[in-house]
Order: C-alpha cells, then sequence, then structure tokens
C-alpha cells in the first residue's frame, strides 16, 4: 500500500511593475480595512477564539539521512515539503476539521500554522496580499516584509487579548529562481524575527509532533535502506551511464518524501492518538521548476496506477496508543 501524488495545480501572476506596485497599495490598504471591520464587529479572534493546537510540519530538502544517497553528479534541487492535518479545536473542546492550514504566499512561496486561527489567518492572508501579482523577493526582502506584516498586523487584531489567547507560529518556505530553498520559522513571543532553519520542523502539540518525526525517520531509513541497495546492485550500468554524459537523479524526490511525510501524518490521524490531530490532510511542494504545487495524497494498492515520473512509497500500517498532546510549542526533528 502507498500514496499517489497528484497535482492539483499552482498559482502565478504575471504583471508590470506598475501594476504590481498598485497591488501592494491596494492590498495594503484592504489589509486595513478588514483588521479594522474585525475588531469593531468583535467577531475573529475576541469571538471565536479558535485555537488549532494542532500539527503543521516543513521540511527543507534535501536534508540529513539523504546526503547518504547524494553522490557527485547527482541531480538535487533543494526544496520545500508542507504538510498539515484540518482540525481546529474550540475553547470549549469541540472540534471541526474544516481548517485551511496551508496557504500559498506567492507562486514560490507557501506557509503552514499553529496557533490562535484568525491570527494565522489574518497574518498569512496578509503577507500573500502584499505579494500579490509577483514571485517572493530576494531572502532578506522577503523576511523584513514578512516580519514587519506579521508585526502589524498581530498588534493591531490582539489588543485587550490576554497574551495567553495570543499563541502563534508560523513556518514559511520559498524557493526562488535560482532554486535555492529557504525555510523560516516565526513565532509570536520573539516578535516574528525571522529563524532560518534546515531539515524537519514541526509545530504544534508536542506529542504528536514527536511520533511523526519518529514515523517519518523510520520509513526515510527503509527507503534509503532500499535506495543504497539497488544501487550497489547496478553499480555498474548506473556508472556506465554516468559516464556516457547521462545524470542519474537520486532515488528518493522531494515528492517521495511528501508521500511519507503524508504517511506519517495519516497514521497519526487514523490512529486517533489525540483529539487535536484529525481531517484531511493538507500538502504541498515548492520547486524551483513546478513552483508552488499542492498535492492530493491518497492510498493506492496497484503500484501500476501511479502517475507517470513519481513512485509509490511503500508503507506499513501501524497502531498508535492515545497520548496526552503535550507543550503547545516549535520542535526540529532532525537526528
Amino acid at each position: 500500500m502507498g500514496f499517489e501524488p497528484t497535482t492539483l495545480g499552482s498559482e502565478d501572476f504575471p504583471l508590470s511593475h506598475t501594476s504590481r506596485v498598485v497591488a501592494l497599495v491596494i492590498s495594503g490598504l484592504y489589509y486595513k480595512l478588514l483588521v479594522i471591520l474585525v475588531t469593531l464587529a468583535g467577531i475573529g479572534v475576541r469571538a471565536i477564539q479558535v485555537y488549532t493546537v494542532t500539527l503543521a510540519i516543513a521540511i527543507k530538502y534535501p536534508f540529513g539521512q539523504l546526503n547518504k544517497l547524494l553522490n557527485q553528479g547527482d541531480i538535487t534541487p533543494e526544496a520545500i515539503v508542507l504538510a498539515s492535518d484540518s482540525r481546529w479545536t474550540y475553547p470549549d473542546g469541540q472540534c471541526e476539521d474544516y481548517a485551511t492550514k496551508l496557504f500559498q504566499l506567492a507562486s514560490d512561496a507557501g506557509a503552514v500554522y499553529a496557533g490562535v486561527s484568525a491570527l494565522g489567518e489574518l497574518c498569512l492572508t496578509g503577507l500573500r496580499d502584499r505579494l500579490r501579482g509577483q514571485k517572493a523577493p530576494c531572502s532578506s526582502y522577503f523576511q523584513r516584509l514578512a516580519q514587519h506584516t506579521f508585526q502589524e498586523v498581530y498588534e493591531q487584531a490582539t489588543k485587550g487579548i490576554p497574551h495567553n489567547k495570543r499563541v502563534l507560529y508560523m513556518l514559511l518556505g520559498i524557493c526562488d529562481a535560482s532554486g535555492q530553498a529557504e525555510l523560516y520559522r516565526f513565532k509570536y513571543n520573539a516578535d516574528f524575527r525571522p529563524e532560518r532553519l534546515a531539515g524537519i520542523q514541526a509545530i504544534g502539540c508536542q506529542a504528536p509532533a514527536m511520533i511523526f518525526g519518529k514515523l517519518l525517520r523510520h520509513e526515510l531509513k527503509r527507503q534509503i535502506g532500499e535506495g543504497l541497495s539497488f544501487r550497489h546492485r547496478h553499480r555498474k550500468v548506473l556508472a556506465g551511464l554516468k559516464n556516457s554524459g547521462f545524470v542519474v537523479p537520486i532515488p528518493i524526490t522531494p515528492y517521495h518524501i511528501a508521500m511519507i511525510a503524508g504517511y506519517a501524518l495519516n497514521t497519526i490521524v487514523e490512529s486517533k492518538i489525540s483529539d487535536f490531530v484529525g481531517g484531511r490532510l493538507q500538502c504541498a511542494v515548492i520547486t524551483k521548476e513546478e513552483g508552488f504545487q499542492v498535492l492530493s495524497l491518497r492510498y493506492t494498492t496497484d503500484p501500476t496506477n501511479e502517475g507517470p515520473g513519481f513512485a509509490t512509497a511503500t508503507i506499513q500500517q501501524r497502531k498508535l496508543k492515545t497520548v496526552i498532546p503535550g507543550t503547545f510549542g516549535c520542535y526540529s526533528l532532525n537526528d
């Protein structure tokens, strides 16, 4: 049994320089009006108090164990993988599985968040509006724009709200025209200063995050072992291909990582180890060639039904015990 990825699509905005300036001005005015209306109407953060005390994942590819598969001459493009569930939880403990925690910010940038959902949506919508009509800017400017937007949105939207009702963490990924991928974390209790990250990162409840990391590393280790075994068995053929100028791609692509991440999240959801994690999976991959792509991850028992260019990630279903959610925060899941 495995996952078969299907591309749902990506977005691009070919606008002139003048149009971009006008779009940024209009989006800024629109955003400020939206925050004012939300505050005056008493809806949003004050009234809803929706928490997404849950699990969101971001991975910068390649990382850690994958280096074992990387040989000189391999195609090793950088990429970002984003994934989350779709459950939000109200203060009274009731849950709904309709949340959207995965945001496309630009044609080559995306984000996930955890915390108060009204705050997360306002912050990421504000940044998306300011990026509308363009690709994500250079890394340094992108960091400054994101921090400034989040600070402005957060300050206006949380006036008069107790500190413990303001929790918000965000993971943002971009992949620029040169193919360089960057992953950043922004925290409400650190003035939204950007932190550059690598490898596997999680925000949300501690216990599900740790279990996700364990499941992903275990499955990845198994598939890396299979990849190394394949290379050893066919080393002469692969060497001949390289000598003839053929570039051999690595066995595990960003799409494989997305499938394995989906497997780990799905295992947690199906096992019902936590009331705070549930609903449909949301997953995206950001690459130089394709930009931001939302993927549909679904089970398949027939490997012959793979899409062209994709390999099925064979997995082992596991049953997990219920756990206490643990501390809500940020976690690095690297080895």
